[in-house]
């Protein structure tokens, strides 16, 4: 006698030291609930098998997975599904009548997975693995527990996929070592906790600390087309955080999340943080071109989750997403297979309230709620500098000000690229030194200026002596802005330096038999 196994599912399962699951009585079939006492069901052919036996022996297919299943529900409630069809990542998954959003799944073959859709005939679920091996008809278990990390100060110094699943060699963990367990989906936190922000973080970039500040819970674009320096000004900003543990302040935990990029490329951002000294307080969040779609989908939502531990400890933290493009098309990919209605550019509708309550996450908490904060630097692609484009103004409209990298000045040596005119902080000089403020606060106009009478010199080389100053000295700002990669400079040198120009020391410097440029006076202060 065989039976449709259709919607089938186990209700209050337990399992037994063999891996051997116990039912109750329920088995689903034809959508109707009925009830079979004392029947065996053997998931492979899906047939009766005897009369006198009440349990189902998995073991023979994955012990390890009953293993964890065992240890993860401690008894609740396990529902168990088939696999219907298989559409890229996407897995359309029949039964599990009470799963729940964004909880975990698990297939036959070990793989992990995170429920998506709930439909009403079945659910639609991601698979993170890149290699399905499971097939239709396939069982498909639930946990009882939505999609969740493990968060702690075990993670520094180490590469992880979003999973939490180390890269790197991993680390022996103590007893004493504290390990949370969050999840990745985590309400943003209220009004009524944060605080205005009025520290700074100071990236160690000269032109970005002096024009565009960025505060300790602020959420600051990165936009630029592609090899325009988005990547380096991000890097930067997290070597410059060594100065702190150097000059005994607060200490600032670095989350670089890395969407789509290659593996060789990670290596040597890993290899510049260990080269620098600097992964003592950096976590990297990985996945690269080869892993799943679904895997770089849900990649900055862990990463955030692994830098709210430190947050809500009351400490600093940095997260940098590289970059949300990436995770766009991503979404869009997801969402396409999914059947979700398509918008502008094929997105779905609701791509802008995919990243906004990812950055909304980004605080500043108040004494009364630990005094941490969480400052987002999200990195975005442009097109031929095209920052009307949708995904641009999207994350435009949700950070707290943007820095726009000028493809055209990178190219001709101004670097880092930095577009005066364009990039902006809506914090501003809140956060900034009352010595920064004061020797910064016309540098804006005095660049606007400096473009100005370039362009006319272009044409007309006749010029009165006050435009002819102004050029002199506007080229001699441009060039105490340029800044090599991976050197960041600390604040006082940074305040020096613009005090040094304010007050027409390097108005002469060219004269000076010690030093033949700015660059060389930098590095005797670096020394």
């Amino acid at each position: 006698m065989s039976l449709n196994n259709k919607n089938f599912y186990v209700e209050l399962a337990n399992f037994n030291k063999n891996g051997v699951l116990f039912m109750e009585e329920n088995l689903m079939s034809n959508n109707l609930l009925v009830s079979k006492k004392n029947v065996i069901v053997n998931f492979d052919n899906t047939k009766m098998l005897s009369k006198k036996k009440k349990k189902v022996n998995l073991s023979k297919r994955k012990p390890s997975l009953f293993k964890f299943l065992l240890k993860k529900t401690k008894g609740s409630v396990v529902e168990v599904g088939r696999v219907m069809a298989i559409k890229d990542s996407v897995i359309v998954i029949e039964g599990m009548p009470s799963v729940k959003m964004f909880e975990c799944i698990h297939f036959v073959t070990g793989d992990e997975g995170v429920i998506l859709n709930l439909e009403k005939k079945n659910v639609k679920g991601l698979c993170f693995s890149a290699f399905i091996k499971f097939l239709v008809n396939d069982p498909v278990y639930t946990t009882g527990s939505v999609m969740s990390v493990k968060t702690g100060y075990f993670l520094l110094g180490n590469i992880l996929n979003p999973l939490g699943k180390f890269l790197t060699k991993k680390q022996k963990v103590s007893s004493n070592t504290e390990v949370s367990i969050n999840q990745i989906e985590r309400k943003a936190p209220g009004v009524i906790t944060r605080l205005k922000i009025k520290r700074a973080l100071y990236t160690g970039v000269k032109i970005v600390d002096a024009l565009v500040p960025i505060g300790r819970g602020q959420r600051e674009l990165i936009l630029g087309d592609r090899k325009s320096g988005k990547t380096s000004i991000a890097i930067d900003t997290i070597l410059n955080q060594k100065y702190n543990i150097s000059f005994n302040k607060d200490s600032v935990f670095c989350v670089y999340c890395t969407i789509g990029k290659r593996m060789a490329e990670v290596k040597r951002i890993f290899k510049v943080f260990s080269m620098k000294a600097c992964l003592s307080f950096v976590i990297m969040v990985v996945t690269t071109a080869s892993d799943s779609a679904a895997l770089q989908y849900i990649a900055p939502y862990s990463a955030t989750t692994m830098a709210e531990f430190f947050t809500y400890k009351g400490k600093d933290s940095l997260i940098i997403y590289d970059d949300l493009t990436k995770h766009a098309d991503v979404y869009r990919q997801l969402s396409l297979l999914l059947r979700r209605p398509v918008g502008r550019e094929a997105f779905p509708g609701d791509v802008f309230y995919c990243h906004s309550r990812l950055l909304e996450r980004s605080v500043n908490m108040s004494s009364l709620y630990g005094a941490g904060s969480l400052t987002s630097l999200p990195i975005v692609e442009t097109i031929q500098g095209d920052v009307s484009a949708y995904i641009p103004t999207n994350i435009i409209s949700i950070t707290d000000g943007q820095i726009f990298l000028d493809l055209a000045r990178h190219q001709s040596g101004f670097r880092p690229a930095v577009d005066p005119g364009i990039s902006v902080s809506r914090i501003g000089s809140a956060v900034q030194s009352k010595a920064m403020k004061t020797f910064s606060g016309s540098l804006k106009l005095q660049l606007a200026q400096h473009r100005e009478i370039e362009s006319f010199a272009k044409f007309n080389n006749e010029m009165d002596d006050v435009a002819r100053q102004r050029l002199i000295r506007g080229r001699l700002l441009v060039d105490l802005l340029l800044q090599n990669k991976h050197k960041p400079l600390p604040m006082y040198l940074q305040t020096l330096l613009l005090f040094a120009t304010n007050t027409g020391y390097f108005d002469t410097i060219k004269k000076s038999k010690q030093f033949n440029s700015i660059a060389d006076f930098e590095e005797s202060l670096r020394t």
